[in-house]
């Protein structure tokens, strides 16, 4: 699973990454280089370097006490800066612009499985300035981290399926079973990776012996990787709380009586800035103590308005599936024209792409599944635009399918490749 062969040009990835770290360098010296807005994740991170431990106080809801509303790997990120500097904003957004970057990596070995070196490259040149992606590391969550993550688990599937080279045997898959419980432990909806892969790889080696043995092995991995954090939670929290514990708090928020199903009302207010005083003073005299308890106090309310309002719900489903597919026009960032040219870009040249990776018989089932599993989970819940980026991916790695042919048939390509020596 090399990244580059022999005659390849190693000089030329290098220099995508280089520009990838620099175009992201340039959006947060213009978006964020003064200190942005800080969520969940600085919050914990805050309450470990004061030595509360993992902690967090739900926004003045509950007292300070441990949680497990997010997982462990992007609070620490943050906790190793925060001991480091007074002030780590702009340090921190650097950072994360170098760690997005390397996303340029997994994207030329995708674009390489797709069809051949010159499309990695394209591939590679498209993960580095889209701007949906290039704009990620500007707020303190996880996704500038998770992104890449996402690209190397396809990137490792589509090797170890594949399974054309000879060195590959029990360890590998053992190893991304690993890799994918790291990829949860940064956001826990890399549990909808591994399901998409595992199912890919079963359904496309029809449920063989070898292939039901790689997925236990993935599933081995996996848990090791998730069960101290997992076991932790269980211990501390004294509920069985595997990954997280705000489900039913994010049901609530796209679930109840004056939601919008989405995160915001319009460009400047969320969703929760339409709750009437007597709803609100309902909420503050019924709030647990703790926070397993008040995250089922909120699923609680999501449900009882769900049984109460089934077409009301039907119809946030509705819309929700209807952003999800489009956008979400009540959100600041999809206003923005380069996100919105963008996302219309990808979706043209995705499809277009998905055909000739068909024709090329380079189409894979993950392209399909993965999309399709965030799709369904997200739907019932609540609308983030920053939820459907493995669809983004998606359609981003084979649109350098579409472009590539476009290119090549104007000679473009060719002649570029012959210069410096691609194949």
């Amino acid at each position: 699973m090399k990244i580059l062969s022999k005659n390849s040009s190693r000089t030329g990835l290098w220099i995508i990454f280089a520009a990838a770290f620099v175009f992201r360098l340039l959006i947060i010296f213009i978006f964020a280089w003064d200190r942005g807005p800080h969520f969940e994740n600085y919050a914990i991170a805050k309450n470990i370097v004061s030595g509360f431990g993992y902690s967090w106080d739900w926004d003045g809801i509950l007292k300070v006490q441990p949680t497990a509303l997010l997982p462990p790997i992007y609070t620490y990120f943050l906790v190793a800066f925060l001991y480091l500097f007074d002030e780590p904003s702009r340090w921190i957004y650097i950072a994360q612009a170098f760690l997005n970057s390397l996303g340029v990596f997994p994207a030329f070995g995708l674009g390489r499985q797709l069809r051949n070196e010159r499309n990695g490259f394209l591939a590679a040149a498209l993960y580095a300035f889209f701007p949906e992606i290039a704009i990620s590391p500007t707020k303190m969550i996880s996704e500038p981290l998770f992104i890449p993550g996402i690209l190397m688990g396809l990137w490792i599937y589509r090797s170890l399926s594949a399974n054309k080279e000879k060195y590959i045997g029990a360890r590998h898959f053992f190893l991304f079973g690993l890799f994918l419980g790291f990829l949860t432990l940064i956001k826990t909806t890399g549990t909808l990776i591994l399901a998409a892969c595992c199912i890919c790889l079963l359904l496309k080696n029809r449920f063989s012996g070898a292939s039901l043995k790689s997925t236990a092995l993935i599933f081995v991995g996996f848990i090791l990787a998730i069960s101290p954090w997992s076991v932790r939670n269980m211990v501390v929290l004294k509920a069985p709380v595997v990954l997280g514990s705000n489900m039913g708090y994010n049901l609530w928020r796209g679930n109840h009586p004056w939601s919008k199903g989405t995160e915001y009302l319009n460009p400047k207010q969320t969703s929760e800035a339409e709750i009437p005083l007597e709803y609100r003073k309902y909420l503050e005299n019924n709030y647990p103590d703790k926070e397993t308890e008040l995250d089922s106090f909120f699923g609680k309310e999501a449900f009882r308005f769900i049984k109460e309002n089934p077409k009301r719900y039907v119809n946030l489903v509705a819309k929700r599936a209807l952003y999800f597919i489009t956008y979400d026009p009540t959100h600041p960032l999809t206003r923005n024209l380069a996100y919105l040219g963008g996302y219309i870009f990808v979706v043209i040249f995705g499809v277009w792409g998905g055909l000739i990776a068909r024709k090329l018989k380079t189409f894979d089932c993950v392209f399909i599944l993965g999309p399709l599993l965030f799709f369904i989970f997200y739907i019932p819940i609540v609308m983030v635009p920053r939820f459907r980026i493995v669809m983004i991916l998606v359609l981003l790695m084979l649109s350098s399918l579409s472009i590539g042919s476009l290119l090549e048939r104007e000679g473009y390509i060719r002649r570029l490749a012959h210069k410096v020596g691609i194949k």
